[in-house]
């Protein structure tokens, strides 16, 4: 039904998206106008005070441009406790002048329940004190509601609440990550703006996500001796929108594409289905992911990450001392990505036999997601589950009150979609790869990007041309339980 073409790199595809959200009506709240505080020399102080059941607090905001909802912003943070009665973030780096005008968005988490106040501003007027300067918003306080899906009505047991056929790449709902990734995987590609429309194609129904070798578009030598800046990053971290090389800190050897519905559609529990034809080529993998709408149980895989279907694109990937130990496409993987300072995995899986691969033909991958964990199936067979009888047993530490069974994975979550390469998560130290030894390590004194690859600058001899296109034609998302 669908082919694909032997030229240089794989391809995620996905043709049906069809999600299915759990909306649960909760009381008004009151979220409180925050203090700004200017620093001296410089920095802002922002903060909200303390109240039973506050869980959560996050600050969203651009200085002197407007912010859209669910924009990360310049000036953002996440805050998971309170000290001396108040919730508080402080950027003591940031310079501000008298009349710059501060526009945001804050998100709390009560009791379990999100709530949100939007298009908000304050100008900035008192920058003459010595000592830090109070400056509260005079904003009039108003009433925040729950935070929602985009959903019209309460969808019923099995109905769709989100159907993407593809015809058209819906940039209402699909947003691109734009950056060069570091912690925590620091994966081994540039994630880029849409100034390469090649990277992300609709072609009969079929979105195709098409990675390429930097320096067959940069030229020779870029990798090693090149500087990268990204126009639209969406990090606010400085050093994952521009980079130069230097020594082992080399650029990323490949440039890929990741769509997320972040800024548009978040849900909770149901069944999703995702029809796919995974990506081929050495230390490709696919990124099928649900990620936290916040991070509201920490940061990094701390508030989770569902892996809804997942094989690494090696024809052939074994351990260097045990050949029965298989990592590569004959193995598939579904399961949760978890921690903080440790990160760990709890997976289940199937492995091909009689030589196929995962990623030779299309399968429909299936995750059932509810309030006692979670159901992974492939083509309609149970591959596994994963649930917890335990609070906080899947949490690296305890830091909320009102946690569940299942926390972290009890909060919205969005959808994710790419193709991703190598980084220090994926692929297993003392592997070989159709019997050569994988070329860099994961671990060390010093995490840069591609510390120690042997094949430093000649990334063509790490990934060859078996970068081919992975598909994926349907995801379909229902309500699995009625809240």
């Amino acid at each position: 039904m669908y082919s694909l073409k032997n030229n240089s790199i794989s391809t995620l595809i996905l043709l049906q998206l069809n999600l299915l959200i759990t909306i649960v009506l909760v009381k008004s709240y009151i979220i409180p106008e925050p203090l700004f505080e200017v620093l001296k020399p410089q920095g802002l102080r922002i903060s909200i005070p303390d109240e039973p059941g506050l869980q959560y607090f996050t600050f969203h905001g651009n200085i002197n441009s407007p912010i859209l909802s669910e924009e990360v912003g310049q000036l953002t943070d996440d805050v998971f406790r309170a000290k001396n009665g108040r919730w508080t973030l402080e950027k003591k780096d940031l310079i501000i002048q008298n009349g710059d005008i501060i526009n945001y968005w804050i998100y709390v988490q009560v009791n379990g329940a999100p709530f949100k106040k939007q298009n908000q501003s304050y100008t900035i007027n008192a920058l003459d004190s010595s000592k830090p300067t109070t400056i509260v918003s005079s904003v009039t306080p108003t009433i925040a509601s729950p935070v929602k899906s985009t959903v019209s009505s309460r969808p019923e047991k099995g109905q769709l609440i989100l159907n993407e056929d593809f015809n058209y790449l819906n940039e209402s709902l699909w947003s691109r990550d734009v950056k060069i990734p570091l912690e925590p995987d620091y994966e081994f590609c540039v994630y880029h703006n849409d100034n390469h429309p090649y990277l992300v194609k609709i072609i009969d129904g079929v979105l195709r996500i098409q990675p390429v070798i930097l320096e067959d578009l940069y030229g020779i030598n870029v990798t090693l001796y090149g500087k990268l800046n990204l126009a639209g990053c969406t990090s606010n971290i400085p050093q994952e929108c521009s980079q130069n090389a230097v020594a082992f800190n080399i650029l990323p050897p490949i440039i890929s594409a990741r769509l997320n519905t972040k800024t548009r559609f978040a849900f909770k529990y149901g069944k999703i289905e995702i029809r796919a034809k995974f990506p081929e080529g050495d230390w490709l993998y696919p990124e099928l992911w649900l990620e936290p709408l916040y991070s509201l149980y920490g940061p990094k895989y701390a508030s989770g990450r569902v892996l809804l279907g997942f094989t690494r694109g090696n024809e052939n990937l074994v351990d260097a001392e045990d050949f029965g130990k298989i990592f590569d496409a004959r193995k598939l993987e579904f399961g949760l990505r978890l921690g903080s300072s440790t990160i760990h995995e709890e997976t289940v899986h199937k492995i091909m036999d009689r030589g196929s691969r995962w990623n030779q033909d299309f399968h429909v991958y299936t995750t059932i997601w509810n309030e006692n964990g979670f159901e992974f199936l492939v083509d309609g067979e149970e591959i596994g589950r994963l649930t917890s009888t335990t609070k906080g047993i899947w949490l690296h530490q305890f830091n909320i009150s009102s946690i569940t069974n299942i926390s972290p994975f009890d909060q919205e979550f969005y959808i994710s979609i790419g193709v991703g390469v190598g980084g220090i998560r994926v692929f297993p130290d003392k592997t070989i790869s159709s019997g050569f030894i994988k070329p860099w390590k994961n671990v060390g004194a010093k995490k840069s990007m591609v510390a120690k690859l042997e094949t430093r600058g000649q990334p063509q001899n790490c990934f060859g041309n078996r970068l081919f296109e992975g598909l994926v034609v349907g995801i379909k998302v229902e309500r699995s339980q009625k809240k």
